[in-house]
Protein backbone atom coordinates (compact mmCIF):
# COMPACT_ATOMS: atom_id res chain seq x y z
CA UNK A 1 0.00 0.00 0.00
CA UNK A 2 1.53 3.53 -0.75
CA UNK A 3 1.44 6.15 1.27
CA UNK A 4 -0.02 9.34 0.25
CA UNK A 5 2.52 10.97 2.10
CA UNK A 6 5.39 9.34 -0.54
CA UNK A 7 7.38 11.37 -2.46
CA UNK A 8 7.87 11.38 -6.45
CA UNK A 9 9.98 13.30 -8.36
CA UNK A 10 8.07 14.23 -12.16
CA UNK A 11 11.19 14.82 -14.67
CA UNK A 12 10.11 16.69 -18.10
CA UNK A 13 12.07 19.17 -19.95
CA UNK A 14 11.02 23.01 -21.46
CA UNK A 15 11.03 23.78 -25.34
CA UNK A 16 13.94 23.80 -27.28
CA UNK A 17 15.07 25.58 -30.46
CA UNK A 18 16.93 22.46 -32.74
CA UNK A 19 20.14 24.28 -34.35
CA UNK A 20 19.92 27.54 -32.27
CA UNK A 21 23.26 29.11 -30.99
CA UNK A 22 22.41 27.43 -27.28
CA UNK A 23 22.23 23.89 -27.62
CA UNK A 24 20.61 23.63 -23.78
CA UNK A 25 17.95 23.24 -22.74
CA UNK A 26 16.18 23.27 -19.17
CA UNK A 27 14.59 19.91 -17.70
CA UNK A 28 12.33 21.99 -15.87
CA UNK A 29 9.79 19.10 -14.03
CA UNK A 30 12.30 18.29 -11.33
CA UNK A 31 9.19 18.88 -9.28
CA UNK A 32 9.04 16.71 -6.35
CA UNK A 33 5.41 16.32 -4.49
CA UNK A 34 3.91 14.16 -2.62
CA UNK A 35 1.61 11.25 -3.57
CA UNK A 36 -1.02 13.85 -1.93
CA UNK A 37 -0.33 16.33 -4.27
CA UNK A 38 1.98 18.71 -2.35
CA UNK A 39 4.40 20.40 -3.89
CA UNK A 40 7.73 20.10 -2.04
CA UNK A 41 10.61 21.32 -4.05
CA UNK A 42 11.33 22.35 -7.56
CA UNK A 43 14.87 21.55 -9.28
CA UNK A 44 16.30 22.76 -12.87
CA UNK A 45 18.91 21.15 -14.17
CA UNK A 46 20.43 21.44 -18.05
CA UNK A 47 20.92 18.87 -20.98
CA UNK A 48 22.44 19.08 -24.60
CA UNK A 49 19.83 19.21 -27.43
CA UNK A 50 20.62 16.19 -28.99
CA UNK A 51 22.67 15.30 -26.78
CA UNK A 52 24.17 12.14 -24.16
CA UNK A 53 24.02 13.70 -20.84
CA UNK A 54 20.30 13.43 -19.61
CA UNK A 55 21.27 10.39 -17.55
CA UNK A 56 23.60 11.51 -15.53
CA UNK A 57 21.51 15.27 -15.40
CA UNK A 58 18.59 13.23 -14.24
CA UNK A 59 20.69 10.73 -11.62
CA UNK A 60 22.21 14.25 -10.11
CA UNK A 61 18.35 15.52 -9.55
CA UNK A 62 17.00 12.37 -7.88
CA UNK A 63 20.13 12.15 -5.94
CA UNK A 64 19.73 15.85 -4.96
CA UNK A 65 16.38 15.09 -4.01
CA UNK A 66 16.28 12.52 -0.70
CA UNK A 67 13.99 10.14 0.30
CA UNK A 68 12.15 9.38 -2.82
CA UNK A 69 9.34 6.37 -4.06
CA UNK A 70 10.01 7.40 -7.62
CA UNK A 71 11.02 9.43 -10.56
CA UNK A 72 8.20 9.97 -13.51
CA UNK A 73 8.74 10.80 -16.29
CA UNK A 74 6.11 12.34 -18.71
CA UNK A 75 6.52 12.09 -22.30
CA UNK A 76 8.96 9.29 -22.93
CA UNK A 77 12.63 8.64 -21.85
CA UNK A 78 14.05 11.47 -24.55
CA UNK A 79 15.17 14.95 -23.20
CA UNK A 80 15.85 18.03 -25.31
CA UNK A 81 15.10 16.52 -28.35
CA UNK A 82 17.16 12.87 -28.94
CA UNK A 83 18.76 13.23 -25.55
CA UNK A 84 17.92 9.68 -24.41
CA UNK A 85 17.70 8.61 -20.85
CA UNK A 86 18.56 5.37 -19.93
CA UNK A 87 16.30 4.69 -17.06
CA UNK A 88 17.94 1.42 -15.86
CA UNK A 89 21.11 3.46 -15.01
CA UNK A 90 19.37 5.94 -13.56
CA UNK A 91 17.58 3.20 -11.03
CA UNK A 92 20.67 1.50 -10.63
CA UNK A 93 22.90 4.93 -9.78
CA UNK A 94 20.42 6.46 -7.45
CA UNK A 95 18.75 3.30 -5.83
CA UNK A 96 14.82 4.96 -6.97
CA UNK A 97 12.73 3.22 -9.57
CA UNK A 98 11.61 5.40 -12.82
CA UNK A 99 8.72 5.28 -14.33
CA UNK A 100 8.47 6.37 -17.41
CA UNK A 101 5.07 6.64 -19.50
CA UNK A 102 3.50 7.95 -22.79
CA UNK A 103 -0.17 7.78 -23.83
CA UNK A 104 0.84 5.92 -27.03
CA UNK A 105 3.01 3.07 -27.80
CA UNK A 106 6.49 4.75 -28.62
CA UNK A 107 7.73 3.87 -32.20
CA UNK A 108 10.78 2.78 -31.63
CA UNK A 109 12.03 2.44 -35.20
CA UNK A 110 11.28 6.28 -36.17
CA UNK A 111 12.88 7.28 -33.35
CA UNK A 112 15.92 5.02 -34.36
CA UNK A 113 15.77 6.95 -37.55
CA UNK A 114 15.45 10.24 -36.41
CA UNK A 115 17.95 9.72 -34.10
CA UNK A 116 20.11 8.37 -36.83
CA UNK A 117 19.50 11.77 -38.69
CA UNK A 118 19.95 14.15 -36.19
CA UNK A 119 22.65 13.30 -33.53
CA UNK A 120 26.42 12.13 -33.28
CA UNK A 121 27.06 8.83 -31.65
CA UNK A 122 23.49 7.19 -32.58
CA UNK A 123 23.98 3.79 -31.79
CA UNK A 124 24.18 3.79 -27.84
CA UNK A 125 20.58 5.79 -28.08
CA UNK A 126 19.41 3.87 -30.17
CA UNK A 127 20.86 -0.01 -28.02
CA UNK A 128 19.06 2.01 -24.99
CA UNK A 129 15.43 2.61 -26.94
CA UNK A 130 15.69 -1.20 -28.48
CA UNK A 131 16.38 -2.26 -24.71
CA UNK A 132 12.51 -0.96 -23.31
CA UNK A 133 9.93 -2.88 -22.15
CA UNK A 134 6.80 -1.05 -23.00
CA UNK A 135 3.70 -2.07 -21.07
CA UNK A 136 0.23 -1.13 -22.02
CA UNK A 137 -1.79 -0.36 -18.88
CA UNK A 138 -5.31 1.04 -18.04
CA UNK A 139 -5.23 3.82 -15.86
CA UNK A 140 -8.76 5.22 -15.06
CA UNK A 141 -10.02 4.44 -18.14
CA UNK A 142 -7.18 5.68 -20.17
CA UNK A 143 -4.20 3.76 -21.81
CA UNK A 144 -0.87 4.49 -21.11
CA UNK A 145 2.49 2.57 -22.09
CA UNK A 146 5.15 2.45 -19.08
CA UNK A 147 8.65 1.32 -19.17
CA UNK A 148 10.09 0.56 -15.92
CA UNK A 149 13.37 -0.11 -14.01
CA UNK A 150 13.53 -0.87 -10.17
CA UNK A 151 9.94 -2.15 -9.74
CA UNK A 152 7.18 -3.88 -10.47
CA UNK A 153 4.47 -3.49 -12.85
CA UNK A 154 1.78 -3.56 -10.14
CA UNK A 155 3.37 -0.60 -8.23
CA UNK A 156 4.19 1.45 -11.11
CA UNK A 157 0.79 1.47 -12.25
CA UNK A 158 -0.48 2.67 -8.90
CA UNK A 159 2.08 4.53 -8.43
CA UNK A 160 1.11 6.58 -12.18
CA UNK A 161 -3.02 6.47 -10.71
CA UNK A 162 -1.82 8.10 -7.86
CA UNK A 163 0.03 10.76 -9.44
CA UNK A 164 -0.51 14.40 -8.52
Amino acid sequence: MLKSGSRVIGIDDAPFRRGGVDRKTHIVGGVMSRLSGYVEKVFVGEVTVDGDDSTERISDIVSSAGNVLAVLTDGGVTFGGLNVCDIRKVAEATGVPVISFVDHMPDVERMAEAIQKHTVRPEGKIGILRALTTHRVEVDGHAAFLNIEGTDLDTAREIIRRRP
